[in-house]
């Protein structure tokens, strides 16, 4: 997974509508193109009631920005991530508070 930021935005996507966590938001699976840094972020392990779901994610720094990044607070309030992906945001809000 990849975690794309640009300028304290970070770019979220709705997922495909079928498969774990169908039709809900999240970060991206494909790897962003213009990238100025990228930070292995601490892997997760989210359990379902049914399946391991074993996680990594790369925290990527890019110099371009489409409608769909938002601000931790645009994300806050209006885009209720799964808690799957929670941990990744924690470490991404962590990073843009460290700046």
């Amino acid at each position: 997974m990849y975690v794309w930021i640009h300028q304290n935005k970070v770019h979220v996507v709705k997922r495909a509508d079928t498969g774990l966590l169908a039709g809900l938001y999240g970060f991206d699976e494909t790897k962003p193109e213009h990238i100025i840094e990228s930070i292995e972020l601490k892997p997760y392990i989210h359990i379902f009631s049914h399946v391991e779901w074993h996680m990594d994610a790369t925290l990527c720094i890019v110099d371009r920005e489409d409608s769909n990044y938002k601000t931790i607070e645009e994300i806050e309030e209006h885009i209720a991530l799964p808690s799957a992906f929670m941990p990744f945001m924690k470490q991404v809000e962590e990073y843009l508070w460290k700046k």
